[in-house]
């Protein structure tokens, strides 16, 4: 194969290798490791132009460049490393496998390769070669978040639960500003059934969030650590920022008999009750009753699904969507409502499906695909939210307000790039 057929293609490799520099889509193990000192100029040009292929959606041509290349360097970490992205690119895992874990023998100390082979030995379905991977990536970068997290769910997948949570136990107080990593610890804690760990991982996930449902959280944690006065604060702090809160007064409510206090909590805070042509009962009656009526109304389905998930009544609102989709599957914004109330609930994988499903059969719907990267980040699964969140935000008929949500979490997931 001939890699360069004139001076001037010459040109415009060099040129593009600025370019790729400056705009970080190099690999940082590219960037910071050397070839071999032999023929130096001709492995740079071939693995330049192997990734000019590869970035511009050349893969097959990606991986000629990079075989030609190690048929002269055949040890080298960096080509390795690069043929397995063509590989996994061209739909090869197992032998994109074999080029990463031959590029660890030669760096077995270099991040970004030691990543790059964890991610691969996931998708793999190598989840021992993973956890190694994962645990070695912790030693090298104690302070990243993406190993940790990759790391506690291989240990929960496989039932390594005690594993799990001495993990999340050593390494909470050094994420305390990652609400994801907040939450799989706290996930850890009460998979385990420590629930002094878990209630102490919720307030540090309360104080970080402010969340009205976080704090809901650390109060049924507390009372199930058998801290009821300390849930019984919170509970008071709940019901006086929201006093029609439902969840909040059931809890206070069976709490009334052993703990008199918090009748006097739901009372004190309770105000005059709203006129009943304002209350939000009345107008979801009218709402459904609408509904049955017509049970392709679109909007009246779409209220009803907002109502549900601002009086975080995340089961009905699951209900409605599964019920409409049904019915209709082209009523859009059910399919947004049931993501948001599974992930509200921590149903991860209910909420990936509902997305998967929705990025099959309306990929150019920008609030969808917001929806669905979300759900993937919420997973654990940086790259495919950055991708979907990425090609989302680049639809020209985008409300405003769907592209400033769309930058805000490319904004949150810039660590774990």
């Amino acid at each position: 194969m001939e890699v360069f057929s004139s001076n001037r293609l010459r040109v415009v490799l060099l040129m593009t290798t600025c370019l790729l520099a400056l705009a970080g889509v190099l690999p940082s193990s590219v960037q910071a490791q050397g070839v071999t000192n032999q023929n130096e100029l001709y492995a740079k040009q071939s693995l330049i132009q192997g990734l000019t292929f590869l970035r511009t959606g050349f893969p097959d041509k990606a991986a000629g460049v990079f075989e030609n290349a190690l048929n002269v360097f055949p040890n080298d970490s960096v080509l390795l490393s690069a043929m397995a992205e063509a590989q996994q690119a061209l739909g090869d895992p197992e032998l994109a496998f074999f080029y990463i874990e031959k590029a660890l023998q030669r760096s077995p100390d270099n991040p970004d390769v030691l990543q790059q082979a964890l991610e691969l030995a996931i998708a793999s379905n190598q989840i021992g070669t993973a956890l190694a991977h994962s645990a070695r990536l912790i030693q090298l970068k104690p302070n990243h978040p993406t190993p940790v997290l990759q790391r506690l769910r291989l240990l929960s997948s496989v039932g390594q639960i005690p594993v799990a949570r001495d993990l999340a136990a050593r390494s909470v107080n050094d994420f305390l500003a990652n609400e994801l990593l907040l939450r799989a610890f706290l996930q850890a804690f009460v998979a385990a059934g420590d629930l002094s760990s878990a209630a102490q991982g919720a307030q540090k996930l309360s104080d970080l969030t402010g969340s009205s449902e976080d704090q809901f959280r650390l109060a049924t944690l507390l009372i199930q650590s058998g801290d009821t006065e300390g849930a019984l604060s919170q509970l008071a702090e709940l019901i006086e920022l929201d006093p029609f809160h439902e969840p909040t007064r059931q809890v206070l409510s069976s709490l009334h008999e052993t703990y008199p206090s918090s009748r006097r909590i739901a009372l004190e805070a309770l105000p005059d009750p709203r006129p009943p042509d304002e209350s939000d009962t009345s107008l979801l009656q009218t709402l459904l009753q609408r509904l049955e009526a017509n049970p392709t109304d679109a909007d009246t389905a779409k209220e009803i699904g907002q109502l549900y998930l601002d009086s975080e009544n995340y089961e009905r609102a699951i209900q409605l969507a599964e019920a409409q989709i049904k019915v209709d599957p082209r009523q859009l914004n059910m399919w947004g409502v049931g993501i948001q109330a599974h992930l509200k609930l921590g149903n991860e994988t209910e909420a990936l499906t509902l997305g998967e499903d929705a990025s099959i059969l309306f990929p150019g719907y920008a609030p969808l695909m917001l929806e669905y990267a979300r759900a993937l980040a919420a997973a654990g699964r940086y790259q495919e939210a950055i991708k979907v969140a990425s090609q989302a935000r680049d639809g020209s008929d985008n409300a405003p307000d769907v592209n400033e949500q769309l930058t805000q979490l490319l904004n949150q997931l810039e660590q774990y790039q």
